[in-house]
């Protein structure tokens, strides 16, 4: 089968795709890079190195294999290395003041938790393995491991750690409210009953990793909301 294809793509194709907002934005953030210094030699090779490190391509074969298969030439990738160096130096300059306030407003997403699990479909089983736990009949990594439902018997129970961001909204409230060593009565998650137990919560510090990835959501929250707000006040200038 023969397909023309055509390099060029309109902004109605981007818009069908749901690509245009992403393309908006990355266009604004090619406009603030042009401010921007090209990295110096010694940076931009630790750019690379830093970079293949990460992904366990230091050996050249891996990397040209890796190459490949993504359909990149190194001259491409290093590119866009670099594009991503320099937003992120914006980044950290522009919003260095915000990044505290942020992160405290952040901080019980950022936290790290680990906490033992019991799924069950039937509340009935739930409340008497729950009283089961309470009278210390059995401990909880037992139980979980003869009767829970879920993956998390394989492990005992326990999960984590993990960022509580990354968890059910409703049991990262609950583990959130939680003090360590805290049972909680089966609580209902959509199909299943659970009995969790907050083992251990992690107080995350603002080291210079954290400040970084916080700066880069600043930057990508700037950029989405100019790009919104411009198009509200057109189609507001529309329809006025």
């Amino acid at each position: 089968m023969n397909i023309n294809e055509s390099k060029q793509f309109s902004f109605e194709d981007l818009d069908n795709w749901g690509l245009l907002l992403k393309a908006k934005i990355e266009h604004k953030k090619d406009l603030i890079l042009k401010k921007e210094s090209m990295p110096n030699e010694e940076d931009l090779l630790n750019i690379e190195t830093n970079w293949r490190e990460k992904y366990k391509l230091s050996k050249e074969e891996d990397f040209k294999i890796w190459l490949e298969k993504a359909n990149l030439t190194k001259d491409k990738l290093i590119f866009l290395l670099t594009r991503n160096w320099k937003w992120l130096n914006w980044c950290k300059r522009e919003f260095e003041k915000q990044v505290p306030d942020y992160f405290i407003n952040k901080k019980s997403l950022i936290d790290n938790v680990t906490y033992s699990l019991i799924t069950l479909r039937d509340k009935d089983m739930a409340d008497e393995l729950y009283i089961r736990i309470k009278e210390e009949e059995e401990p909880f990594w037992l139980v979980s491991k003869k009767y829970s439902q879920g993956p998390e018997r394989n492990y005992d129970g326990r999960i984590g750690p993990i960022p509580l961001a990354k968890l059910n909204p409703y049991l990262r409230n609950l583990l959130i409210i939680s003090n360590e060593g805290q049972i909680w009565p089966p609580r209902k998650i959509e199909d299943f009953w659970i009995i969790v137990k907050l083992e251990k919560k992690f107080n995350t510090l603002l080291n210079p990793e954290i400040s970084e990835e916080l700066s880069l959501e600043l930057g990508e929250k700037y950029l989405n909301d100019l790009i919104i707000d411009r198009e509200n006040l057109k189609n507001k200038n529309i329809y006025d």
